[in-house]
């Protein structure tokens, strides 16, 4: 992600969430920085986490028409929860 691009997501990200819930994400994402710490020996590194939990921590309500759709929501929700984990301090940087 660029500069740019990433410097709206974190505006974007930081708006969309209240108070409360931002401490409770910057708890999750401390317990992932932690378990990414150790991705040596549990082979969890971002990327594998963003893969298991992405898909339940940005669930949607709204049904999902097709197959092709459902697999493109999978990948995008993967990257947003990547980049929540490995972009952490941009991302909690006024807290």
């Amino acid at each position: 992600m660029n500069s740019a691009n990433s410097s709206v997501a974190v505006q974007c990200t930081r708006s969309a969430f209240e108070d409360d819930m931002c401490d409770e994400l910057m708890v999750l994402n401390f317990f992932y920085c932690r378990v990414t710490e150790q991705s040596a020996v549990n082979q969890m590194t971002a990327h594998n986490l963003a893969i298991v939990f992405g898909p339940t921590l940005m669930w949607s309500v709204k049904a999902i028409p097709n197959e092709h759709s459902l697999s493109s929501t999978v990948i995008l929700q993967g990257k947003l929860v990547e980049y929540f984990i490995t972009d952490r301090k941009q991302l909690f940087a006024t807290a």
